[in-house]
């Protein structure tokens, strides 16, 4: 793997990670993502599982763009 994929890599977080950057409990992480306010990936089998949510760091510093107030 070569070093710009690994940071491609380190750039997707889960629901606990984005919580603890926005001070937010995971589950309002899940909900924002459910209503398509952070862009977000699932991976694995389980669709439904909160463990195969991974959210782009960059969909993180939008939604605080968008979100800032002025």
């Amino acid at each position: 793997m070569d070093k710009q994929n690994a940071d491609e890599t380190n750039d997707l977080l889960d629901a606990v990670q984005v919580g603890a950057i926005l001070k937010l409990h995971p589950q309002t992480v899940r909900r924002l993502v459910r209503e398509k306010r952070i862009n977000a990936h699932r991976f694995g089998t389980g669709q439904l599982r909160a463990r195969g949510l991974r959210i782009p760091k960059s969909a993180v510093d939008s939604f605080l763009s968008e979100s800032a107030v002025a």
